[in-house]
């Protein structure tokens, strides 16, 4: 889990839909989307976060690299 990046098709998706939020052109199907995209990419931070915490909590090094 700590070296697990966050989906790559998802991120894009979530950063595309940002961006055309920022532009006023998301309908309610793709505001939706986006708060499913966020809620998810939250858990994804969360657990990666929790797994390096236990991970260097148990004396493993963490490397700023990942």
């Amino acid at each position: 889990m700590a070296q697990e990046p966050f989906p790559p098709q998802q991120w894009r998706r979530h950063q595309r839909l940002l961006q055309e939020g920022q532009e006023g052109l998301l309908s309610t199907a793709e505001h939706e989307e986006l708060a499913e995209l966020r809620a998810a990419a939250d858990r994804f931070v969360t657990r990666r976060s929790y797994a390096l915490a236990l991970l260097k909590w148990r004396g493993h090094t963490i490397s700023t690299h990942t």
